[in-house]
């Protein structure tokens, strides 16, 4: 599996995140941050990037935390996660986003539409394989 992208906005430290992980896939990556706020390492973001794919393909935090907790505080515009990688020759994409109700977004569903209120979509080549 080769990841791609991830997506995110106003989830765990993150008001707006857009992560080209195309040069990470070749081995081991170390993730480097620093708190602006407390000059320090702690609450940088660093573990939130793997709980964000987490987020993406289970739909759940990974330690079980209630969503409402992994919103960023002052959120008032819903939150949205989408990651994309390829595999077997294919690229796949997922995007879940919930009380979403801003007018612009980093990511443009298969219709050509904005996420809006709850929702999830999977693709695979940019097609809905279900549908």
């Amino acid at each position: 599996m080769k990841p791609l992208r991830l997506i995110a906005e106003d989830l765990y430290s993150y008001e707006s995140l857009d992560l080209d992980m195309t040069k990470y896939h070749f081995g081991t990556t170390m993730i480097l941050g620093k708190n602006l706020d407390m000059n320090s390492a702690n609450g940088a973001g660093k573990s939130a990037i793997l709980k964000l794919i987490y987020l993406s393909l289970y739909g759940s935090d990974l330690k079980g935390v209630a969503y409402d907790k992994i919103v960023r505080e002052g959120s008032t515009g819903g939150s949205l996660v989408a990651y994309s990688f390829e595999d077997l020759g294919h690229v796949f994409r997922v995007v879940r986003w919930k009380k979403y109700k801003k007018a612009t977004s980093l990511i443009t569903l298969s219709n050509g539409k904005v996420p809006h209120g709850d929702g999830f979509e999977f693709t695979i080549d940019g097609q809905e394989p279900f549908k």
